[in-house]
């Protein structure tokens, strides 16, 4: 395998928050040539600030941050995160 993703997806602002709960899940094995980071968020003034933290944090441990656009789960869906995200009104200005 090539790509390794977390298998959870990371609330950005509980990365912000620095929950050790959500930092516990971004744990990269000594195997895995290119791993990254899925985090849910629903405003780009959080979910940048949380790729510079991971990056910060892991220092060299993760190749990627990438934003989760197909989360069905109620919690993360009802703060419009998720697929909640799937318009391209909304995916859009994410990578602008």
């Amino acid at each position: 395998m090539d790509n390794t993703y977390n298998d959870a997806v990371g609330l950005a602002n509980s990365f912000l928050a620095g929950s050790k709960e959500e930092w516990s899940l971004v744990r990269r094995h000594p195997s895995e040539r290119i791993f990254g980071i899925q985090v849910a968020g629903s405003k780009p003034a959080n979910l940048v600030p949380t790729a510079e933290v991971i990056a910060k944090e892991l220092a060299g441990g993760v190749d990627f941050v990438d934003v989760n656009c197909g989360c069905p789960i109620d919690l993360v869906f009802k703060q419009g995160s998720g697929s909640a995200r799937m318009s391209p009104l909304y995916v859009y200005p994410l990578i602008d």
